[in-house]
């Protein structure tokens, strides 16, 4: 049963990992929608509290530091200092007075955090893994029914929004505000590394499961067939451990094969800088990961995203006009595995994906957006195919 009175300060709860970060923002929008008048913040992880920063709906981020204390922990002479740090931060939640919490992660980490600040209404989800429910007081949404391949995520944070209060739960995502001076910087430094102002396509190989990885081979191949066979210019994207996978694939190339429009930028952005990029593309390819999510979320006209491991329903992209999620499913029984590395040692999952499949829906998701280039045959191509 609701309270009588709506929520004066709500707490949202998801540490990571960014994917999810970004995934979780359509939260803000419902709960500022529904409750303009109240206080909200964010417990999150301290490395990726640029992903929210900024945002117009929030107005306190609670950055935590587990990554670095559990670094520190090896060491039993830090072990005075981390708990310290513990206990502020969880003093610094508890002064905000906040009226409930959402833990949208329910994990051991999210819930005991809620529960030492002393929040009274802890909402989160039944599936009681890492023993979370222990620690919440109002659980909905049984493991069953989480993991369900066919329903997508924002259904399960929709009931958590609604059992606050929420009542306006119409699927919407909005990115936090890149600075001006931020976006100038990054359109500047895509445009140096082109040759041609052709649209750019961005291409993100990288990501923290090895079971997600499309093979090498088939990113050269995708960008031969692009090169070959249009006039786009390409921007390969990433993280500082994704700079080494995205050099192997452009070295592949000639420069004169490369001809001045494929241009690497991998590990030369941070997160926030990374909505900059994802708004001066055209498209964004890559396995199910941060990069598709920032795309969806900036609204970059296509995204396509390729799932193996993870449900393509369950977790697509969203914002985007064109959203394209791969996958098949259905064609192996191991899948939806959940697992960072396969099993079988095959990643037939990705495999079974082919060059031809992408390119082909790169192709149609830019006649669809109306997205001006040239194909090999030299017909410019500039509306929506019948």
């Amino acid at each position: 049963m609701l309270p009588s009175t709506p929520p004066r300060k709500i707490l949202i709860v998801r540490f990571s990992a960014l994917g999810d970060v970004i995934q979780t923002l359509p939260m803000l929008t419902w709960l500022r929608r529904s409750f303009p008048e109240a206080k909200i913040g964010w417990a999150i992880n301290e490395e990726l509290a640029s992903a929210i920063e900024g945002h117009p709906c929030l107005d306190y981020i609670h950055p935590i530091g587990r990554k670095r204390w559990s670094r520190a922990l090896k060491d039993p002479s830090q072990w005075s200092r981390i708990l310290g740090e513990f206990q502020q931060y969880i003093d610094d939640i508890k002064a905000v007075d906040y009226d409930v919490a959402i833990d949208t992660q329910s994990l051991f980490k999210t819930a005991v955090t809620i529960y030492f600040a002393g929040i009274k209404r802890r909402v989160g989800l039944d599936h009681n893994r890492e023993l979370s429910g222990l620690f919440l007081n109002e659980k909905y949404i049984s493991k069953e029914e989480y993991f369900d391949p066919a329903v997508h995520h924002m259904e399960h944070f929709a009931i958590l929004a609604k059992a606050v209060g929420c009542t306006d739960l119409e699927y919407d995502i909005q990115a936090p505000p890149v600075p001006l001076e931020m976006e100038s910087k990054i359109s500047d430094l895509i445009t140096s590394g082109l040759s041609s102002g052709k649209p750019v396509i961005a291409i993100a190989p990288g990501t923290q499961w090895v079971s997600k990885l499309w093979p090498e081979e088939y990113w050269v191949g995708l960008i031969k067939s692009i090169l070959t066979k249009t006039d786009l210019n390409i921007l390969m994207v990433g993280s500082p451990g994704d700079a080494a996978l995205c050099g192997r694939i452009t070295q592949t190339f000639s420069a004169g094969q490369l001809n001045g429009r494929v241009f690497d930028i991998s590990g030369k952005t941070n997160i926030r800088e990374m909505y900059a990029v994802y708004k001066n593309v055209a498209a964004a390819i890559g396995p199910d990961s941060a990069p598709q999510h920032i795309a969806g979320a900036v609204k970059t006209p296509c995204t396509i995203a390729i799932f193996g491991p993870t449900e393509f329903r369950r977790t697509p992209p969203f914002g985007s006009p064109v959203v394209a999620a791969l996958s098949t499913e259905g064609a192996l029984s191991c899948q939806p595995c959940h697992k960072k590395t396969c099993r079988f040692g095959t990643t037939e999952c990705m495999t079974g994906i082919t060059v031809d499949n992408v390119f082909s829906e790169l192709i149609q998701g830019l006649k669809t957006c109306n997205i001006s280039f040239s194909q090999s045959n030299s017909v410019n191509v500039t509306s929506v195919p019948n």
